[in-house]
């Protein structure tokens, strides 16, 4: 087991983080036990861990505005930002014949090791690609320690319904258990892969950079009356009414009780005239 405190700059109420481990090194010496005899085994292991942080945070951005005195004219920008997506945690299997070149007689162990993992994306979401190698210490006829090897490709398939491009953070594929089984003269090699990591999206957004008001061209005011009568459609938005007719989102909000931005169903608004 480890147990270990990480600084993490940012960190805070709310914040999601996703961890990933691994061996830097290792040294395994022989230990002399209670009765003196060599009969245990020291090992010294490297660890680096390595965690990331993701705060969220609400973005106001102004994609539209107008004036009830002038005419306005504004500049849009556009932004990317990343929006987190969701955490990625799948488990695959792998199974691999070998042929050892010599006839096995027992298995002392088994491991796999991951290398060279990386991820794109295509037309049905993201596909994860990486090596595993995977190891068995056997024992041949003679009785004598043989190792054997295999690399096996891995490609694992993660649908996403998103046009937008895919970052994913803290990526890592483990081998959770690794079993190896003798087969006449075969070797059969398995071994169950867990892959996790945070998914982010990078979207962007369209808003408003600058704002000038043309004061030479000033709005002409209705003063024959002081409400006008509209009658609205389902699922149209309060701006773009008070927008069309020179009014303030409030000023309707207020003089109709409105509770929503979007009206819920058709009805007939009273308009403040400013």
């Amino acid at each position: 087991p480890i147990s270990q405190i990480l600084p993490a700059e940012g960190a805070g109420e709310g914040s999601g983080c996703c961890l990933s481990l691994s061996l830097c090194g290792w040294e395994l010496q022989p230990k002399t036990d209670g009765d003196g005899e060599m009969k245990l085994l020291s090992l010294d292991a490297q660890v680096e861990a390595a965690v990331a942080v993701h705060q969220p945070q609400q973005l106001l951005l102004a994609q539209d505005c107008y004036s009830t005195v002038c005419e306005v004219n504004f500049e849009e920008k556009a932004l990317s930002f990343l929006n987190f997506h969701s955490y990625l945690e799948e488990s695959c299997r792998i199974r691999e014949m070998l042929e050892p070149g010599f006839a096995p007689q027992a298995i002392l162990s088994s491991w796999a090791k991951v290398k060279d993992l990386s991820y794109g994306q295509n037309s049905e979401g993201l596909l994860l690609q990486g090596n595993v190698l995977l190891s068995a210490l056997l024992l041949d006829e003679d009785g004598c320690p043989q190792l054997c090897e295999t690399a096996v490709q891995v490609e694992h398939s993660l649908p996403m319904n998103s046009n937008e491009r895919v970052m994913i953070f803290g990526l890592q594929l483990l081998p959770l258990s690794t079993e190896a089984t003798i087969n006449g003269t075969q070797l059969e090699l398995r071994c169950q892969l867990q892959l996790s990591g945070c998914v982010f999206l990078m979207e962007r957004q369209s808003a408003i950079s600058a704002i000038t008001a043309d004061e030479s061209c000033p709005k002409k005011r209705g003063e024959d009356c002081g409400l006008c009568i509209y009658y609205a459609d389902q699922k149209e938005s309060v701006w773009n009414i008070a927008k069309k007719y020179n009014s303030s989102v409030s000023g309707i909000r207020e003089e109709n009780g409105l509770e929503h931005d979007i009206l819920p169903q058709r009805t007939m608004l009273l308009i403040p005239m400013c």
